[in-house]
């Protein structure tokens, strides 16, 4: 998981187009790999790597508002999780929707979360949300063709 996460931010970084960007990449990516060999036996100093892990990824998630970086790396079916999540779905209902398991959401989440640099579901839902408040019109209600709704505009 690690790695497939790490081969994405470098693709978002090198979408960036400047050095910066994959430098934080590469900040990050160090740092989470620490992380992972000090946390048996130096806790305290894995505890800080995560923590330049976690303003490593927060600097490269800021953007202005309104902006696709990362959400435009999403495949058509992410996107329409993505989108769902922002409507406040669960998981179940998505699944649902989709007529797939809730595990097959789940791991199109955890994707999402790894494209996106998020750390959890929690968090993946609060960016989804505002994502769709900036990003997504209300959809105006649906009428049958030929109904009375439907001809009194035309």
């Amino acid at each position: 998981m690690i790695e497939s996460c790490a081969r994405e931010q470098r693709r978002i970084a090198y979408d960036l187009h400047d050095g910066v960007g994959q430098q934080l990449v590469g900040i990050a990516l160090s740092a989470k790999l620490l992380e992972q060999e000090l946390r048996a036996e130096h806790p305290a100093q894995a505890k800080k790597a995560s923590a330049i892990v976690r303003l490593a990824n927060e600097t490269l998630r800021e953007k202005p508002s309104g902006s696709r970086i990362g959400v435009e790396s999403l495949s058509d079916r992410e996107m329409q999780v993505f989108q769902l999540l922002g409507a406040s779905y669960s998981a179940r209902e998505i699944a649902e929707q989709f007529h797939l398991s809730r595990k097959t959401v789940e791991t199109h989440c955890e994707e999402i979360e790894c494209k996106l640099s998020l750390h959890n579901m929690a968090e993946l839902k609060q960016f989804a949300r505002k994502w769709a408040a900036e990003n997504l019109t209300p959809a105006e209600p649906w009428t049958a063709p030929g109904s009375d709704e439907s001809r009194s505009k035309s």
